[in-house]
């Protein structure tokens, strides 16, 4: 409880007005070291941080319920926390605040949960058959570790990560390979309107580490070189994809298959490497594949 003390006299008035300046002082001194190192006015805004989310997941904006939205830093680079689910699925984006760049995507889901919990599980057992001689088989060998993920989980991660409901799949495959010396799950899966999806996902905690996307282009009467959508319309459709990616920043190429024309091309940008093919007759993006930069090394 806080204690009020009445000052009554000409003297306590001119040491309470003296008091009250320090502490304005102080507490100026202190909101100005907590400000941002940037001008908050460069920032674009937690509104366009939670459009490049809803962008880069996919989701409708009326199909979203924001659980949380903020200002964050990490290591003296701010960005905007953004949490939402949609349709059961709850993802969380970290959006850059200078450039709206997509910095880090999670999607928590109940087997991510399960993943978590299995991991942590896993380490406690490492642990403990570390430190006790009767973890250790009649050979000597310690008890291998469960993995953090199965094959289900795998699938739930990559539908999850697609936007894409079990349902709506006809026919899927999960097969377990080893990536860089990291074990991941191998996972494809085709939807009912024939786009194939195919995904690498982390058996240690079920994150995404690549992903492509092969969807079929709606045929049009037209062939050749008429009716093509420009060079710009091509690039503006991957910078759709990418935001914060400038026309420059896209290699591209017209190319013709099986007498049709599609734009070819690829895109380093932040860390990951894109490479593309868009229809060039209706701007479909066929195919989409996304990497990580320092994989392909």
């Amino acid at each position: 409880m806080k204690k009020i003390v009445r000052w009554n006299t000409p003297l306590s008035a001119g040491i309470l007005s003296t008091a009250a300046a320090l502490i304005f002082s102080v507490g100026a001194m202190t909101a100005c070291q907590s400000q941002p190192t940037a001008s908050t006015a460069d920032y674009i805004g937690i509104d366009a941080a939670k459009d490049a989310a809803l962008k880069a997941a996919g989701v409708p904006a009326d199909q979203a319920s924001f659980s949380a939205a903020g200002l964050d830093s990490r290591d003296g680079v701010f960005y905007y926390q953004v949490i939402f689910t949609e349709n059961g699925i709850e993802r969380e984006y970290d959006i850059d605040a200078m450039t709206g760049v997509v910095i880090e995507e999670k999607i928590l889901t109940p087997a991510a949960e399960t993943a978590a919990e299995k991991t942590q599980e896993t380490e406690t057992s490492r642990t403990e058959s570390q430190e006790s001689p009767e973890a250790l088989s009649q050979t000597g060998e310690q008890t291998p570790a469960a993995q953090a993920i199965d094959e289900e989980g795998a699938l739930s991660a990559a539908l999850a990560h697609a936007g894409v409901a079990m349902e709506d799949i006809s026919r899927s495959r999960v097969e377990t390979d080893r990536d860089d010396g990291l074990m991941v799950f191998e996972v494809e899966f085709i939807t009912a309107d024939g786009t194939e999806y195919d995904y690498k996902i982390s058996q240690a905690d079920g994150s995404v580490i690549s992903y492509s996307q092969d969807m079929h282009a709606p045929q049009s009467p037209a062939s050749g070189t008429e009716g093509l959508i420009s060079e710009d319309a091509a690039r503006q459709a991957v910078m759709d994809r990418v935001p914060g990616a400038s026309a420059a920043d896209i290699a591209l190429f017209l190319e013709e298959d099986d007498g049709r024309m599609e734009y070819e091309g690829h895109l380093a940008y932040g860390d990951m490497f894109y490479e593309f093919k868009i229809d060039a007759y209706s701007g479909t993006v066929t195919e989409w594949e996304a990497e990580a930069r320092h994989s392909r090394s």
